[in-house]
């Protein structure tokens, strides 16, 4: 059994992300807070950053239930993926298990692929987490490894994205 699992929350708030996804995604994210705070199967490890045309680190790898919230997120931007990769790959731990949830509404607009596919090695599991009422579902389908809509969330879903990570 892995006794330590690293999770890395990215949350784009770009401009696209304004009303409803935003919210959906706060939302989301707190759930996802308050089921793995009381997880007690492993040691849950946790970084956000937050993203537009920049990103924001929120907070660097610490215990998940020491996580203070997320501040205030205000959309604006351009959804720059590329960026938040490569600030979570200079915060990434080197140890594994690793699983990072994408919030967003999809289509990133920068060049991400590259960082991808340089950080990807590194990811047990890519999870997307689509918000807002009309996100882009094709490009979860081909990026990540599970989708889940932010209004379908429920803790047990949350907590099977950490199957695997069993002995």
């Amino acid at each position: 059994m892995a006794d330590v699992i690293y999770l890395h929350f990215l949350l784009d708030h770009s401009a696209s992300m304004t009303g409803a996804p935003l919210e959906a995604l706060k939302q989301g994210f707190q759930l996802a807070h308050s089921t793995f705070s009381a997880h007690l199967r492993h040691t849950l490890i946790a970084s956000v950053i937050s993203f537009e045309s920049r990103p924001h680190l929120i907070s660097r790898p610490t215990e998940i239930s020491k996580i203070d919230g997320l501040g205030v997120l205000e959309p604006g931007g351009t959804s720059c993926l590329g960026r938040a990769l490569r600030l979570l790959e200079e915060i990434m731990p080197p140890k594994r298990p690793s699983v990072v949830y994408l919030f967003s509404d999809g289509e990133p607009t920068d060049d991400w692929q590259v960082i991808y596919q340089n950080l990807r090695p590194r990811l047990d599991k890519l999870i997307g987490i689509a918000c807002g009422l009309y996100p882009h579902e094709a490009w979860f389908e081909q990026h990540v490894d599970q989708s889940f809509e932010v209004s379908n969330l429920t803790p047990d879903m949350y907590l099977r994205t950490l199957r695997g990570f069993e002995g």
